[in-house]
């Protein structure tokens, strides 16, 4: 009597369906996220806020960007990089620097990054609220 592969690794039918299953549900779980974040986002701005007076400025963001912008809270100067589509808060005069080190770079809707002693926020989104 010949064995098949399964029986002879001491897997049952089941044990050898489920690993199936698994791997199917993985294998197509990581295309749609590849395929989503192929995606252009054909408008997206950054919105800066500052958290204590509510101010708001909006940038639009595209590729081969390369621009620095400043803004002055209460713990010293935040600088937000602006480059290729995505952004990023690259210095601050905070002490603890989480918004430098720990955020890193923004690219789609919804993400945001923000410096808490210096109360500025910077959120990505698809069409800015005042359209």
């Amino acid at each position: 009597m010949k064995l098949r592969i399964w029986q002879r690794s001491g897997f049952k039918k089941g044990d050898v369906i489920l690993f199936g299953i698994v791997l199917l549900f993985l294998a197509s779980s990581g295309v749609f996220f590849l395929y989503r974040d192929a995606q252009p986002i054909p408008e997206a701005y950054l919105r800066v806020r500052d958290l204590e007076t509510q101010e708001e400025t909006v940038y639009p963001l595209y590729a081969e960007q390369n621009e620095v912008f400043e803004f002055h809270g209460p713990a010293g100067i935040s600088r937000v990089y602006l480059q290729d589509g995505g952004a990023a808060i690259v210095y601050s005069d905070c002490p603890d620097q989480i918004c430098v080190e720990v955020f890193g770079w923004i690219f789609f809707p919804g993400q945001a990054s923000v410096c808490l002693p210096n109360r500025i926020l910077i959120q990505v989104e698809a069409v800015p609220a005042d359209r």
